[in-house]
């Protein structure tokens, strides 16, 4: 209701269930709604302890917030099965530079690796190499997964085809 750096009117209007300090009384509980005098009252909302928990609890769900439109924008960007439109935006992206068509074309032909095996031939250090597979693993043309320290890379084959039927019905 009050807060300690706000100036606060002459009288202020306690609401019913409100619980006030009165000077010279105990915790009084307002059964109704009434006026009184600012000078004898301390209003409960005045605790510093309240207000930081207050404040602790709007950045919470400030953070909260935060983490949602960071989660729906990369799910913007990235492949979901049946949105053949995203989908194919996204794949037509992947497949514009010539080092992740190379990346791809090695999966193709050699089947699941590692991923400093799969960057050799191509003298890519790992976090570039990684960044390419991200992408490529966005768009859907790569599935990759974990096992212990190392990062197995997979053609996906079914994206590629779903990209080819898209362009055989638009080519009508």
């Amino acid at each position: 209701m009050f807060a300690p750096d706000r100036i606060a009117p002459r009288k202020a209007v306690i609401l019913p269930g409100d619980f006030v300090l009165l000077k010279n009384c105990p915790h009084v509980h307002i059964a109704r709604q009434s006026t009184i005098p600012i000078l004898h009252l301390i209003v409960k909302y005045w605790n510093k302890r309240r207000l930081q928990r207050i404040r602790e609890r709007t950045q919470r769900r400030q953070q909260a917030v935060a983490v949602q439109y960071a989660e729906s924008e990369l799910r913007k960007h990235t492949y979901t099965r049946g949105d053949t439109e995203k989908n194919i935006g996204l794949m037509l992206d992947a497949l514009g530079l010539a080092a992740r068509r190379e990346l791809l074309r090695r999966l193709q032909r050699e089947g699941a690796m590692s991923l400093s095996k799969l960057g050799q031939p191509f003298h890519m250090k790992l976090p570039r190499l990684h960044k390419q597979i991200l992408i490529l693993e966005r768009s859907g043309l790569v599935t990759t997964h974990k096992r212990g320290r190392v990062r197995i890379c997979v053609y996906n084959r079914a994206a590629l085809e779903e990209l080819a039927a898209w362009l055989i019905s638009r080519r009508r």
